[in-house]
């Protein structure tokens, strides 16, 4: 397996609310999540979930979802056809053509934090 592609789905910014990233044109099917969270006042969280998109259906589906992740720190959640699976952290599945990925705010206090994902077949 060897790094094809290597996304940034959100610059480091601080973010107030619930946002969503998506990546429409993916033809890799593994995938290395890296949340960098660098700053947070008083308490709030932030939850990753990474869905995937059924076409034929046209609704979004749940692959991986975080633990609310609060502490400054570099977490990686990881999705792949031989990836272990673990809750909260990795799954043994792919990623399809059209995938995105949400973060949930707790609240409406400030949190700064970026997303990338490094891509692989």
């Amino acid at each position: 397996m060897s790094l094809k592609a290597n996304i940034r789905l959100a610059e480091s910014a601080a973010r107030t609310a619930t946002t969503t990233f998506t990546v429409d044109d993916n033809n890799l099917s593994n995938g290395k999540f890296i949340v960098s969270i660098t700053a947070g006042a008083g308490a709030p969280t932030v939850t990753i979930s990474i869905d995937g998109y059924d076409p034929t259906s046209k609704t979004w589906y749940n692959i991986l979802t975080s633990a609310a992740l609060a502490a400054n720190a570099v977490t990686t959640y990881s999705i792949g056809d031989k990836t272990p699976a673990a809750a909260n952290v990795s799954a043994e599945d792919f990623l399809p053509e059209k995938f995105r990925v949400v973060a949930t705010k707790s609240d409406g206090t400030a949190i700064t934090y970026s997303i990338g994902v490094n891509l692989s077949d």
